[in-house]
């Protein structure tokens, strides 16, 4: 009996993985062929198949990655496809489909289709010039940081290096026999980084730094314990609208969909049982 199940189990994963992964794009269009999707390209069993289907078929098996397949592999993939409908109508026929594992999952699949769909509607949604004008006038310049840092374990040894600091000896020795962090091997060079790309305790070091000196304090992480040093910073201007539009269309995008999910959630009624 357990073997049973694990075998289902498995067909069942092998099914569903044809599904999940379906773009919407194929669902609604299918592959671009110049021919019609409602040709029948194969009968199996009595069952016609169709064009459309098979390029939903092969959306699903290729994924999002633009592939340009030869003969042989579409040959392989249409044998996948017959071999697909095979198995999925001798299931029906000894009524698996009727399985709480299957139910469950198509519903739940038909439900992420939905919803996609629902997205996919809300983002075709073009955004106005003045919305977009209005997104770029808020945008400020950047402050970056060129750092350096020794990452170390403990908040000893942290302390100790700077000490030794204190004492003269060059940071990018200290980074190379200290550090426990990647950038060890180039003296502990961060490189730039903006401000908002710092952990709040880094960025808040940082900006109590003069250039080329180091912090008197270890700052603590998630990753241990840093000495840090600020080599130098900058501020980097607005770039042009015409560079960041496409950026900006996207964060506008975004924001439709939270504040759609927001009002959603304001409206309904959620009741949650533990």
């Amino acid at each position: 009996m357990f073997e049973r199940d694990i075998t289902f189990r498995r067909y069942l994963t092998a099914l569903l993985l044809v599904f999940v992964l379906l773009p919407l794009q194929a669902i609604a269009t299918g592959a671009s062929t110049g021919e019609p999707g409602d040709r029948v390209i194969a009968v199996v069993n009595g069952k016609e198949l169709t064009l459309g289907d098979f390029n939903a078929f092969v959306s699903t098996r290729i994924g999002e990655r633009q592939v340009n397949l030869n003969q042989q592999q579409m040959n392989a993939l249409f044998s996948e496809y017959i071999n697909r409908e095979l198995v999925y109508q001798d299931a029906m026929d000894k009524g698996w489909d009727d399985a709480p594992e299957v139910v469950s999952a198509v519903e739940n699949h038909r439900r992420n289709i939905v919803a996609r769909y629902a997205f996919s509607q809300l983002l075709q949604t073009p955004i106005a010039r003045d919305e977009l004008e209005k997104a770029y006038r808020e945008l400020k310049p950047v402050r970056e940081y060129r750092l350096s840092h020794i990452l170390t374990a403990e908040e000893g040894t942290a302390r100790e290096v700077i000490g030794a600091l204190g004492s003269g000896k060059p940071f990018g020795d200290l980074a190379r026999e200290k550090s426990i962090d990647s950038t060890a091997a180039q003296g502990g060079e961060i490189g730039w980084i903006s401000a908002e790309q710092l952990s709040p305790a880094l960025r808040e070091a940082a900006a109590g730094l003069r250039p080329g000196s180091h912090g008197k304090e270890p700052v603590r992480t998630e990753f241990g314990w840093h000495v840090l040093r600020l080599d130098e910073t900058r501020i980097v201007p607005v770039p042009p609208l015409e560079e960041v539009q496409d950026d900006l269309r996207r964060q506008l995008s975004n924001r439709s969909i939270t504040r759609y999910i927001s009002e959603l959630r304001e409206e309904g009624k959620i009741e949650i049982r533990q």
